[in-house]
């Protein structure tokens, strides 16, 4: 019985788990662009609340840091304008938004 129940509790926190970000994957992202993109993006929660949601699937307006730090290493944006700080990454987001 604890066995069976064991089995149940895997199955379900298999299943509730959520799947690995690319950049988060071990070996994709430099760990420095990594930096930058998480510290970017938390940046823009902590001055933008109101527009992050916590859900994987949230709809527009409204954005989850998970997607948003994925959405940003897949651009390849930290290249292809040579950031090299997360204070310029995030002064680039606010002024691409404001466009």
């Amino acid at each position: 019985a604890d066995e069976e129940q064991f089995a149940r509790d895997l199955f379900v926190e298999i299943n509730k788990a959520e799947p690995v970000k690319l950049v988060d994957m071990p070996g994709v992202a430099k760990e420095s662009d990594r930096r930058i993109l998480t510290k970017a993006a938390e940046n823009l929660q902590q001055n933008y609340s109101d527009m992050f949601s916590p859900s994987q699937s949230c709809r527009s307006p409204h954005l989850n840091i998970d997607n948003l730090r994925d959405a940003l290493f897949a651009s390849n944006v930290i290249k292809k304008h040579s950031f090299s700080t997360d204070k310029a990454l995030s002064k680039w987001i606010v002024e691409r938004n404001e466009e």
